[in-house]
């Protein structure tokens, strides 16, 4: 009788839930490492503690290990990204240290990313892209991304080609990208950029291809163009709020051959005569 006592007493003493917290730290992330990297970001939600450890990098290194051995790390060098594969695609989906990861461990000799419509998520350019310094074409056209275009960009220092075309990215271009000293052809049409004209572009001296159409851009066309005279060869800066006179500088761009300067505010009455020395150039301004 006494021990049927003390086992109801037993059973009704109050006890304190286990927490994640109550494990040690160390035990959390080995736990955590043996989880899909695709799963372990989510887990982040959870709590302050697993958010705080998923987010490190010595996190995405153990977990990114345990599905990746080093023999795969190496063969994975590959130089074109068209198709990312489930660990390729946390550069897109991953919180920023684990992207920063992938990209410095899984993608260090990639030359061309080519993901254009074919990101399955709604996400920001993430800024460990600009970790990539063998990178030479990127193309994120369509992808549904949004937010402010990352500096980082600016350390692409081998990048030829950008295309950011048709998504939602706001805000200026940033200044960085005048360090783009190899890039040829610019287009980021089709987007929600604001301010004016961004002349740190006018110090690209390789540039050949410029479209900031479809934009919301507003001031005027600046004289700078002129410092584009021997490489530019189209220029579309129509659906814009561009305003004031079309700067006579344009007439010296000699290898200019199509010009859009279309749905603007802009004053064109004397683009023909600021342009008549350009023989091979396609102009449409109204």
């Amino acid at each position: 009788m006494a021990a049927i006592q003390d086992t109801a007493s037993i059973s009704t003493r109050s006890y304190t839930p286990v927490s994640i917290n109550d494990f040690p730290y160390e035990i959390i992330e080995q736990i955590c490492s043996w989880i899909h990297p695709r799963h372990a970001n989510r887990l982040q939600r959870l709590s302050r503690t697993l958010k705080n450890l998923l987010s490190s990098k010595h996190f995405a290194q153990l977990n990114l290990s345990r599905f990746v051995c080093p023999s795969k790390q190496k063969q994975v060098q590959k130089t074109t990204l068209a198709w990312p594969d489930e660990f390729e695609s946390l550069l897109f989906t991953a919180s920023s240290n684990f992207a920063h990861v992938v990209a410095t461990e899984l993608l260090t000799r990639v030359e061309s990313i080519s993901c254009a419509h074919r990101l399955m998520v709604r996400t920001q350019i993430p800024k460990a892209l600009g970790c990539l310094r063998f990178l030479k074409h990127l193309d994120l056209g369509s992808c549904r991304l949004f937010g402010e275009i990352p500096a980082e960009l600016g350390n692409l220092y081998n990048l030829e080609s950008l295309v950011l075309a048709r998504n939602c990215l706001s805000g200026q271009l940033p200044s960085e990208f005048r360090n783009l000293q190899k890039l040829r052809i610019l287009n980021l049409m089709g987007n929600k950029l604001t301010g004016s004209f961004p002349t740190q572009i006018c110090e690209i001296k390789t540039l050949e291809v410029l479209d900031l159409s479809g934009n919301q851009m507003n001031g005027p066309v600046p004289y700078a163009l002129l410092e584009l005279q021997a490489t530019l060869r189209e220029l579309n800066l129509a659906g814009n709020q561009f305003s004031g006179k079309v700067p006579v500088e344009l007439g010296q761009c000699f290898k200019l051959e199509y010009l859009y300067l279309h749905s603007n505010l802009l004053d064109c009455s004397e683009i023909a005569f600021v342009l008549a020395g350009l023989k091979r150039l396609i102009v449409r301004s109204f």
